[in-house]
């Protein structure tokens, strides 16, 4: 892959994976972050990718997925030496107050969404959601 490739394939890909990655974990710097590592795997790796067994975007899904599965693992084994809890994971992982509180923000979300006429509903989706 030529630098020109890499750039056409991180412009239209990067704010898909972004956003992938922000409605998992819901931290914009560490998707940030992780993005950018998933990018620099791609870079590295793509001569290991075959056209014909899966399309640009699944392999580079299948990154980003193992990447995520990555996050959520060493969040899980994070033990503090000084007796303090660990940070706060991801609602999915026993948070029930902070899932609650977040299922009422995507209902808020979801409802001011409507009130806006489609062409900016439309805008909006895919700025923010990929």
């Amino acid at each position: 892959m030529d630098r020109r490739e890499f750039e056409d394939l991180y412009k239209v890909y990067y704010p898909k994976v972004y956003g992938y990655l922000y409605r998992k974990i819901a931290d914009c710097f560490a998707a940030e972050d992780m993005a950018q590592e998933i990018f620099a795997v791609c870079y590295q790796k793509f001569d290991t990718y075959n056209p014909q067994k899966a399309k640009l975007s699944t392999w580079l899904f299948a990154i980003t997925d193992n990447r995520l599965k990555n996050y959520y693992r060493d969040k899980k084994d994070y033990q503090s030496l000084d007796g303090e809890e660990p940070p706060m994971e991801w609602p999915g992982n026993g948070y029930v107050e902070e899932a609650i509180l977040l299922e009422e923000q995507k209902r808020i979300l979801a409802e001011a969404m409507e009130q806006l006429p489609l062409r900016e509903r439309l805008i909006v989706r895919k700025k923010y959601f990929g």
